[in-house]
């Protein structure tokens, strides 16, 4: 946080974002480094749905694509939970 800080002092918004997201991954490297896919993964679909929400829509399909978003996004979290408590109760 403080490189964000620090960065973001001199107006360099768009290096000081890309110093947070740098600093994030390297720290889910650090714990688990299978976890980086699914979050630069997420981080992607997210940015696409949210350019998609951007746009002038009309109210069904902006609608439909948030929902699209926060239901693919709890999907994934449900789905790494139910791998993770597989894998505890097979060790």
């Amino acid at each position: 946080m403080g490189g964000f800080y620090f960065i973001g002092r001199f107006g360099l918004r768009f290096i000081a974002c890309g110093w947070l997201v740098g600093a994030s991954l390297c720290f889910y490297a650090w714990w688990n480094p299978a976890y980086v896919v699914l979050l630069v993964g997420s981080i992607l679909f997210n940015y696409v749905v949210g350019q998609i929400l951007a746009k002038n829509l009309t109210r069904p399909r902006l609608t439909f694509w948030l929902y699209i978003g926060v239901g693919v996004n709890i999907a994934v979290l449900g789905y790494i939970n139910i791998v993770r408590l597989r894998f505890r109760e097979i060790r």
